[in-house]
C-alpha cells in the first residue's frame, strides 16, 4: 500500500506539472514529531523458538510471505563461530580493501542517494554521505586515537558507520547459512556486515523487500508499525512521496516524538 501511494502521488506531481502549478521543493516535506497517542497499540512482535530458523534458511522468501508480522528467533545464531569472534580488529583483517563508511553530522543516520537533481543543483544538502574507508581506519576514527590525528572525512565532529559485503568463505565457516544465501542467489542482496558505534540510529523508514537480521554483538532496538492499509497511520508517519530524495522515509521524528 505503501510503495502504491508513492506511485501515485509522482503520478499527481508529473501531472501538476504539466499543467504549469509551482514545482515541489524541500519546503513542502517539512520534519513533524510523532505524537506518543499515535504510537499506543501498533500491533506486537512474535517470538519464534530457534529451531523455526531451519524453515527460514530452506525457503527464505516463502518463510517471509507467510508472516503477518515481526518475529525474533531467539538464539537462532547461538552456535556460530561468528558470535564473539567478529569484532572490528577481525574485520578489519578479513576484509580487504576499502568498505561504505556512511557520514552524517549527527548519530541519527538518514540514508540517502547523493545523485538526487536535488542535491546536484544544490537546492538542499544531502543527509548524509558515503565516503570508502579500510575498516581498520572506521575503528580509528570512531575510537578518537589519538596518535592517528585523521582529519574529518566530512565534518567535525562526524559520526559514522560501515557496511560490507560478506567473504563467502566467512559465512560458510562461521555461519550455518545454506549456500543459496551465502551466494545470494535467494535474497534481494548479498548478506553485509555492518558496525555501528553506540547510540547510532536510523530514522523511521521502509526497506523495499523482506529483511533479517542477525545480531552478534551489542544491541539494537527496533520500532515497527503496522502497513498503513486505511491511510490514517500513513497520514501520521507522512513518507516522503516517490522521487523526494529521502524516497521511503518519514518525516516524523521518533526520537523527539517519544
Amino acid at each position: 500500500e505503501v510503495v502504491a501511494w508513492f506511485a501515485l502521488e509522482a503520478v499527481r506531481n508529473a501531472r501538476a506539472r504539466r499543467a504549469g502549478a509551482r514545482r515541489l521543493g524541500p519546503a513542502d516535506f517539512r520534519e513533524t514529531t510523532l505524537p506518543p497517542r499515535c504510537v499506543a497499540g501498533c500491533g506486537a512482535v512474535a517470538e519464534l523458538p530457534a529451531e523455526a530458523g531451519k524453515a527460514l534458511l530452506a525457503d527464505p522468501a516463502g518463510f517471509a510471505a507467510r508472516l503477518e508480522q515481526p518475529v525474533v528467533l531467539r538464539g537462532f545464531a547461538r552456535r556460530w563461530r561468528a558470535v564473539g569472534r567478529w569484532d572490528p580488529e577481525f574485520l578489519a583483517a578479513a576484509i580487504s580493501g576499502p568498505v561504505a563508511a556512511r557520514v552524517s553530522r549527527t548519530a541519527s543516520f538518514t540514508f540517502c542517494k547523493p545523485d538526487h537533481p536535488w542535491f546536484l543543483d544544490g537546492v538542499m544538502e544531502p543527509t548524509s554521505f558515503v565516503h570508502h574507508i579500510p575498516v581498520a581506519e572506521f575503528i580509528d576514527r570512531v575510537r578518537h586515537s589519538p596518535d592517528k590525528h585523521l582529519p574529518p572525512l566530512r565534518f567535525p565532529g562526524e559520526h559514522l558507520y560501515i557496511q560490507s559485503t560478506i567473504p563467502p568463505h566467512l559465512l560458510l565457516r562461521d555461519t550455518t547459512l545454506p549456500l543459496p544465501l551465502v551466494f545470494a542467489r535467494a535474497v534481494a542482496q548479498p548478506p553485509r556486515v555492518w558496525v555501528s558505534p553506540a547510540g547510532s540510529v536510523s530514522p523511521l523508514h521502509f526497506d523495499a523487500a523482506h529483511s533479517s537480521l542477525t545480531q552478534l554483538c551489542g544491541r539494537k532496538r527496533f520500532t515497527f508499525f503496522p502497513p498503513p492499509r486505511d491511510g490514517a497511520l500513513r497520514d501520521v508517519l507522512r513518507p516522503f512521496p516517490g522521487g523526494h530524495p529521502l524516497h521511503r522515509r518519514c518525516r516524523v521524528d521518533l526520537a523527539r516524538g517519544l
